[in-house]
């Protein structure tokens, strides 16, 4: 990312570390995050807008006899798993489901027998975006 400050000498950006901010070196940097982050700009008391970066979970899926198992990571255990069939209207949830300990899920909904497009989404939560699967068709 890159930020810009006309006319303000000894602009930096920020990242939130906790309850503090962490000035990083001049006013671009390249992160491969792995949970949402925080940015701002500052040059000493002067104080830029607060840019919250989102970042998904990773959800891994697979099937599993007459369902889907999966693990969703890094989220807490507890977190809301859904079964969803495309319809010609959109996705319909078709089973829900919550992670173990692990992150793991397991979902079998009866309608998984019946052929068609599904995927799993996890809802946004714990400070994280949503996060969907790709789909996966069954004959």
């Amino acid at each position: 990312m890159t930020g810009k400050a006309t006319g303000v000498k000894g602009a930096v950006l920020a990242q939130r570390v906790g309850n503090a901010w962490k000035p990083l070196k001049g006013l671009s940097a390249t992160a491969k995050l792995q949970a949402p982050a925080t940015y701002r700009i500052q040059a000493g008391a002067l104080l830029g807008p607060v840019l919250r970066v989102p970042v998904a979970p990773l959800v891994a899926l697979g099937l599993d006899g007459g369902g889907v198992s999966g693990t969703v990571r890094p989220l807490a255990p507890g977190a809301a798993v859904e079964l969803q069939q495309e319809t010609g209207r959109g996705w319909s949830t078709v089973a829900r489901a919550t992670t173990g300990v692990e992150g793991e899920f397991s979902l079998a909904p009866p309608s998984l027998a019946t052929p068609g497009t599904y995927r799993v989404r996890v809802p946004a939560a714990q400070g994280f975006a949503a996060a969907t699967t790709q789909p996966l068709t069954l004959p």
